[in-house]
């Protein structure tokens, strides 16, 4: 019997929906659920110098803690996540127009945070959705497990070549993967196949 979590996910491919996951923060060889399982778009996160995003142990109590982006088998594709700067709401307090504020782990200026000392695939998770609704703007005939191939292979391949734990299948890449969907077929041998797990090593 599914959970509902389960259900939710089953639901929203069965509709045709692209779902899309952040792969996780605690450093582990496994993406997060439903990665590797279900046909969604895991993305990971990675730094400036496009290695795994992973930060430095610290102890809390007596045990090594260490954040880091998940990695394996149901990973897709990764991005940058660290020293990001987001559009945010207006604080109450007045902030000068043309300075940042500097806080411990963040920089303020008015409508936009820069996160300095955090990270983490949440902020991964959003560059996923914003290129499969470019692509499906682009072109709406093309269902979800080709948008998913789509951005695979419109990857800049890092690491190993093709495929690889760290990286998936390298760092998105919104322009190479926007002509792919351009020229993308409208009928592939993936509107009837089988999935084996998106992140998984696949045959060229």
């Amino acid at each position: 019997m599914l959970t509902e979590l389960e259900e939710a996910f089953a639901y929203a491919l069965k509709h045709d929906v692209v779902m899309v996951v952040g792969s996780g923060n605690f450093n582990r060889s496994s993406p997060n659920f439903p990665a590797g399982k279900m046909d969604v778009l895991c993305v990971g996160g990675i730094d400036r110098n496009d290695r795994r995003w992973l930060n430095d142990p610290i102890m809390v109590g007596d045990r090594e803690f260490i954040q880091g982006s998940h990695y394996g088998k149901g990973l897709n594709v990764v991005v940058p996540i660290d020293q990001l700067v987001f559009c945010c709401a207006a604080r109450r307090v007045p902030l000068p127009g043309d300075k940042w504020l500097a806080f411990s782990n963040m920089k303020l200026r008015n409508g936009y945070q820069w996160r300095t000392g955090t990270a983490g695939t949440s902020n991964a998770a959003p560059y996923g959705t914003a290129m499969a609704a470019l692509i499906r703007s682009l072109r709406p005939d093309i269902n979800h497990k080709d948008v998913i191939k789509i951005i695979e292979r419109g990857a800049t391949d890092l690491g190993d070549p093709g495929w690889d734990e760290e990286t998936g299948y390298g760092r998105m890449n919104f322009y190479r993967s926007l002509l792919l969907a351009r020229d993308w077929p409208k009928n592939t041998q993936s509107n009837n196949a089988v999935s084996q797990g998106p992140g998984s090593p696949q045959p060229e």
